[in-house]
C-alpha cells in the first residue's frame, strides 16, 4: 500500500499578474534574449509579490515573517524583501555543479575583465573550482553568452544577486557532489544541501 500527499492551494486574496507583459510587440532586431525577456517579466511582478506579502502580514493570527525563499529566476524579488526588513533565501533548482559554474563565470568576469559572450563558439577550455575535468566554453548554455539579446548581461546580474542572499538552498546532497560544494563552503556562503519539507 502507497501512502499518497494531497496539497491544496488557497490564495486568500485575489491573485493578481501583469498580463501587459505577453503583448509582444513585433519583433525587432533589438529584442531581448528569450533569457532576458523572462528575467523582465519576472521583474515586473515585484509589485504584487510585495502586495500579497502585505496582505498576508495584516492578516490576523498571521505570524512573523522572517525571510523569503525565492526562486533562482526570481532574484529580483530580494528588492521587496529588503523592503520589508526579511532575510531572503535562493532556491537554486540546477545542481551544486551549475551554481559553481555560475560563481566562477561571474568572477572571470568582474575580477579578470573576461567579456563573457566572448565564449559563444569558442573552443576554450574553463577550469571551475571543485570540478574534475575542464569545461569546454561551447558548451555554456547560449543565454550565458548573449550578446545582442542583453541575456550575458541579466545572466551575470542574477549571478551577483544570488551572491547577495542570506542562503542558498541547492537541489544536491553532500553525498553526491562533495568535490563542488565543500569548495561553495569555502566561499564563505550559506549553502544549504538538504532539507526536510515536512
Amino acid at each position: 500500500m502507497t501512502a499518497s500527499v494531497t496539497i491544496f492551494i488557497q490564495f486568500p486574496f485575489p491573485v493578481l499578474f501583469d498580463s501587459s507583459i505577453f503583448l509582444f510587440p513585433n519583433p525587432s532586431p533589438s529584442s531581448p534574449s528569450p533569457g532576458a525577456f523572462l528575467h523582465d517579466i519576472m521583474e515586473r511582478q515585484n509589485l504584487f509579490v510585495r502586495d500579497a506579502i502585505h496582505h498576508l502580514m495584516n492578516r490576523s493570527g498571521t505570524g512573523q515573517l522572517d525571510g523569503i525563499v525565492i526562486d533562482m529566476l526570481c532574484t529580483s524579488i530580494m528588492d521587496v524583501a529588503d523592503e520589508l526588513g526579511v532575510h531572503s533565501y535562493v532556491f537554486f533548482t540546477s545542481s551544486a555543479g551549475s551554481l559553481a559554474l555560475m560563481f566562477h563565470l561571474r568572477t572571470l568576469h568582474d575580477h579578470h575583465a573576461v567579456d563573457l559572450t566572448e565564449f559563444a563558439d569558442s573552443d576554450a577550455e574553463l577550469v571551475v573550482p571543485g570540478f574534475v575535468d575542464s569545461v569546454p566554453a561551447r558548451v555554456l548554455p547560449a543565454l550565458w553568452v548573449d550578446k545582442e539579446g542583453g541575456g550575458s548581461v541579466k545572466f551575470l546580474d542574477e549571478a551577483r544577486r544570488v551572491r547577495q542572499a542570506k542562503g542558498v538552498l541547492v537541489n544536491s546532497v553532500i553525498e553526491l557532489e562533495s568535490h563542488v560544494i565543500t569548495p561553495l563552503w569555502m566561499l564563505q556562503l550559506p549553502l544549504y544541501t538538504q532539507w526536510d519539507p515536512y
